[in-house]
């Protein structure tokens, strides 16, 4: 009796020297391989021979051939990227396949970490046995932003023009995704001198 278990890194299969045995039984006899748990792991019945009749010279050979399970590790970018992708990247691994964690970018924000759903974060080389979801944390920078003034001109209109002489720019900073402050200036009210020749 021979089990072989599918390879990490291919689509071949290698023998499992702890479970396979020789059994001994009754020439002509019919005898079938009984279905056996295995974690990660599914019996791939076509590519076996789970049965057959016992052979005088004991050259029947029944082999088990178990396909490692397949799981989804899903990625949640968290506003940011990786490889061109965003949103949730899904990465589909063999049972058992240790899978090295990527490192996503965010403009304006450092990455910190991987979290899944209880808050506990995953080793950076993380074997994966089962589907997890898990999500990135950044941290933000600092990043500067920028406050204009508009006053109104003569003729009751604002300046769009941040270089107008009747605006003031004011530059500022903090923390990517933090609130932005802008405190509105003092305002002035203008009286209208007139005289002969003007």
């Amino acid at each position: 009796v021979e089990y072989y278990k599918e390879n990490l890194n291919d689509d071949g299969y290698t023998l499992d020297p702890d479970d396979s045995c020789t059994k001994y039984g009754r020439t002509g006899d019919t005898v079938t391989l009984p279905p056996r748990s295995d974690t990660g792991f599914t019996l791939d019945e076509r590519a076996s021979t789970l049965s057959g009749v016992i052979a005088g010279d004991g050259s029947l050979v029944l082999k088990a051939y178990y396909t490692r399970d397949r799981h989804t590790v899903t990625l949640d970018l968290d506003g940011g990227t990786l490889d061109g992708e965003t949103g949730k990247v899904r990465l589909t691994c063999k049972h058992g396949k240790t899978l090295s964690l990527p490192r996503p970018a965010k403009e304006g924000y450092a990455f910190l970490r991987w979290e899944d759903s209880t808050g506990s974060e995953p080793a950076a080389n993380l074997t994966v046995t089962a589907d997890r979801s898990l999500k990135a944390i950044w941290s933000g920078e600092d990043v500067e932003y920028t406050v204009i003034h508009h006053r109104m001109n003569l003729q009751g209109q604002y300046e769009d023009d941040p270089a107008s002489p009747l605006n003031t720019v004011e530059t500022h900073t903090a923390k990517a995704g933090t609130q932005g402050n802008a405190s509105p200036e003092c305002h002035y009210n203008y009286k209208y001198f007139w005289r002969d020749g003007f």
